[in-house]
């Protein structure tokens, strides 16, 4: 066999060797591997802090503490957002459900009026087992994320084990770095450390449009969504009180067509017959 095809080998026996390690370790492998993805976001600034004389292990140390101090901003800010939000959609999951209830109704009507009996029979019974479904599923979700001990495990190590990972690799960025390098054939050198310099041009850039885009959107939907939301509030008020009027009576449950002289207001658009 050639040189080449030796080289050949090894490499796809190696790679099969990363496959089957990476596979072993799977389980553990959630903190380091975002350890790994956060140090080499910082490692730029890291290296930009340390070119001004300061040594690389204070500037690891304080890219790492600013990195997680915005992140337990970001954090303290979102919670009880998404928590008020969580409380929210529980207190409103029983009208939903009604109203999902009331849709289905007038859509088991509307199939009735356009189909034979067998076939809504079907579609009821199809509705009834998704919809079961969706409901078992959801429950089974919501409880393995409470009470899975795996779940809070995973979390623990995420909070202490990243952060220690991250400064070390952060510290060690360059050296690790050298030692790759002088790992690699040198009469393929220039060829292998440009291709290394184009993708991780094309990850960095990646990073930062998705980053941009996020951050963009971010903003558009909390403006919008709380400008949606006052006006709605809003509308909602001026349609519920009125001042000096009585509650409308078309808000009424008991209100029928009959009772259009109870409301001057509309006599114009619901005129006698």
């Amino acid at each position: 066999m050639s040189p080449r095809a030796y080289r050949l080998l090894f490499w796809l026996g190696l790679l099969l060797l990363v496959i089957v390690a990476l596979g072993l370790v799977q389980p553990i492998l959630m903190p380091f591997a975002t350890g790994f993805a956060i140090a080499y976001v910082l490692a730029p600034l890291v290296a930009r802090i340390e070119a001004w004389g300061v040594r690389r292990s204070l500037a690891s140390l304080f890219v790492l503490a600013v990195f997680l101090l915005g992140l337990a901003l970001i954090l303290l800010i979102l919670v009880p957002l998404i928590q008020g939000q969580i409380v929210q959609l529980i207190t409103r999951v029983p009208n939903l459900v009604r109203v999902l209830q009331d849709q289905l109704g007038q859509l088991i009507l509307l199939l009735q009026e356009h189909l034979p009996a067998e076939d809504v029979s079907k579609v009821r019974d199809l509705l009834s087992t998704k919809l079961a479904e969706a409901v078992t599923w959801l429950a089974g979700l919501v409880q393995g994320m409470i009470t899975s001990s795996l779940a809070i495990l995973n979390i623990l190590s995420l909070v202490v084990v990243t952060p220690i990972v991250t400064f070390f690799l952060l510290r060690d960025w360059e050296t690790m770095v050298a030692q790759i390098d002088s790992y690699l054939p040198r009469q393929s050198l220039e060829t292998v450390r440009g291709q290394a310099r184009l993708v991780s041009d094309t990850l960095v850039g990646f990073v930062h449009g998705q980053a941009l885009i996020c951050l963009i959107l971010a903003i558009y939907y909390s403006i919008a969504l709380d400008h949606c939301r006052s006006r709605l509030g809003h509308r909602a008020g001026v349609a519920d009180r009125h001042p000096g009027d009585h509650p409308a009576p078309w808000r009424d449950d008991r209100f029928h067509p009959g009772d259009r002289a109870r409301c001057p207001r509309n006599s114009a658009r619901f005129p006698r017959s």
